[in-house]
């Protein structure tokens, strides 16, 4: 009995040696010092990480150009020579075969289609417009976001708008189909009232897409997705009986995650879910709830399942609790990206490093007790009663129990009696008649070196 609880103590220190913490992407003379925010992050299949924004090129005169910046595993480089982006690069995403997109508030030069906003592509050597003459975008206003689905299709939307007659005014989704642009819609058309902020294209290749664009029900604007699946618009959820769950602000992203839920955030202090039937707030009973302060500005999705989020700090939702990522120093100022590439996600925002510059932070997710949960942990875990009072009756399936870790809602250990020990059948017995009522975590390590986790409730 000693030596299990001594094991108790020991496994605690196993699983939060080597925790992660963010570090810095380049640094020394490898840095990037940004002259500028970073408002958008990708990377493409090699893993290269692209960084863009408000990042001025100081080779320029008078700062007069933006560029983008790539991270190629050892150093920073300065990809945009050859391309004058005379604004701010508002969104850059890469396709399956490693070309990347940028659009924003960048205008075009040639006389044709001067002033104009445009997507430009980047083949790995030379930049080119999509597009030119009479088959440009040709937008009236700032591109606020682009995606590319699996065919290669580009699609593009943001603050430009319709010049048609019967719509004109309206902001709209255009696709790039590699010869020309023409608007997304086939059974229908939508048309925003206000800008398009956000967009996505999911697992089912529908087009997603959320911004500034809203109902009014009973004088009060109500935010909302629209979808597109090839055939038709239509809106995500039932805006109209679905209210209380859409963004009372203006959305500024969309993820989904591995399961295809569709996971929103904005200028409302909640992230928000569709789980194919219904909105929900994600983690919407305490202790789960994860409000913010401020406004979200960020979303990532990993392949495991895990959605993070951006405000004042950087959070993972893992499908039962939300959890803080370590402290990014970000002070009063804000994480408006998030990526994730290859298991580490990526962050960047209006923060800044020792130097004084914004820069682009890493957080390695295959360090510590996530990288063991993820890669070892087995379902093997029998607990009962679940709810419990006084003793609770842990089994293990695969092995004789060798330790165990009890904590609560904030990741705090918990000193627990073990009663009983009944190593023929894989079974301990905890006293949990002193700890109070509540949500309770628990990981067990098992003779193999398996670990397991589960929760229970203590009445």
């Amino acid at each position: 009995m000693k030596k299990i609880i001594l094991l108790l103590f020991g496994l605690w220190s196993i699983f939060n040696c080597n925790a992660q913490t963010w570090s810095e992407v380049g640094t020394g003379n490898k840095a990037l010092n940004a002259e500028g925010i970073i408002s958008t992050i990708t990377s493409d299949k090699n893993g290269n990480i692209y960084a863009a924004g408000e990042l001025l090129d100081s080779s320029v005169h008078q700062y007069a150009h933006r560029y983008i910046a790539k991270w190629n595993g050892s150093n920073w480089s300065n990809i945009s020579r050859g391309l004058k982006f005379n604004n701010r690069i508002h969104t850059i995403i890469t396709d399956t075969k490693g070309n990347l997109y940028a659009a924003g508030r960048f205008t075009d030069s040639l006389s044709q289609n001067k002033g104009k906003c445009f997507v430009a592509k980047w083949d790995g050597l030379t930049w080119q417009s999509l597009g030119v003459g009479t088959h440009s975008l040709n937008a009236n206003a700032p591109i606020n976001v682009i995606a590319v689905d699996s065919s290669g299709i580009v699609y593009a939307a943001g603050e430009f708008t319709d010049s048609t007659t019967s719509m004109k005014g309206k902001c709209y989704v255009a696709k790039w189909d590699g010869t020309d642009w023409s608007e997304v819609q086939n059974g229908n058309s939508f048309k925003a009232n206000y800008s398009i902020n956000a967009m996505i294209i999911d697992k089912q290749e529908r087009v997603i897409i959320g911004g500034n664009f809203h109902d009014t029900i009973s004088g009060t604007k109500k935010y909302y997705l629209m979808a597109f699946n090839g055939v038709n618009w239509y809106p995500i959820g039932n805006v109209s009986t679905q209210s209380q769950y859409i963004s009372y602000g203006a959305f500024k992203e969309i993820v989904v995650d591995t399961a295809n839920n569709i996971f929103a955030c904005g200028n409302d202090t909640r992230v928000v879910r569709y789980d194919g039937s219904n909105w929900n707030v994600v983690g919407y009973t305490s202790p789960h709830t994860f409000y913010s302060n401020y406004s979200f500005e960020s979303l990532a999705a990993d392949d495991k399942g895990n959605v993070y989020a951006g405000s004042k700090v950087v959070k993972k939702w893992d499908g039962n609790d939300w959890t803080q990522l370590d402290s990014l120093n970000v002070n009063s100022d804000v994480v408006y990206a998030l990526h994730y590439s290859g298991s580490a996600l990526y962050a960047a925002g209006q923060f800044y490093d020792t130097a004084g510059y914004p820069y682009v932070a890493k957080y390695d997710l295959s360090i510590g007790i996530q990288s063991v949960l993820q890669n070892n942990i087995q379902n093997n875990l029998l607990l009962y009663p679940n709810p419990v009072s006084n003793q609770l009756s842990i089994v293990s399936s695969s092995a004789e129990i060798k330790a165990l870790q009890v904590s609560n809602i904030m990741g705090q250990p918990m000193l627990c009696n073990i009663e009983q020990i009944e190593n023929s059948n894989h079974t301990v017995k905890l006293c949990t008649e002193n700890l109070s009522s509540g949500i309770y975590f628990i990981k067990v390590m098992d003779r193999k070196g398996n670990i397991s986790s589960s929760k229970f409730v203590k009445e």
